[in-house]
């Protein structure tokens, strides 16, 4: 498949607070089944919240951590700010599997290697 360019994300908002995080996994889905790449998802400030494994999943709601663990099997990259997860309580052992608790180091990496870089917050 022909490379169609690299898209970073940067999650601000939490999760079910808006439709950000819905549209980011639908829309990252969709850029890879297109042959784009994912350079990698960083969440930052309340978006850390967003990777808790532990979020209640109402019956007909989207399940966040589901549908990010099964980006990280494609291959995508998760990250989250280690120290707005550490702010808000969320620990390594909180997290889904696959991701990183990271510093902004890591979104810089992410937005350096990639053509577009969309950003979900408030």
């Amino acid at each position: 498949m022909m490379h169609m360019g690299s898209i970073a994300f940067l999650v601000l908002s939490g999760p079910y607070t808006f439709q950000g995080t819905h549209t980011l996994i639908r829309l990252a889905n969709a850029a890879l089944d297109k042959g784009h790449d994912i350079a990698g998802i960083f969440f930052f400030v309340d978006g850390v919240n967003n990777v808790n494994k532990n979020i209640k999943v109402d019956e007909g709601m989207v399940d966040i951590p589901a549908e990010l663990k099964a980006l990280h099997s494609r291959g995508v990259k998760i990250s989250a700010c280690s120290a707005c997860a550490e702010y808000r309580g969320i620990t390594e052992q909180d997290i889904i599997d696959g991701t990183e608790l990271a510093g902004l180091a890591t979104f810089s990496e992410y937005y350096e290697a990639a053509d577009k870089v969309v950003v979900f917050g408030m």
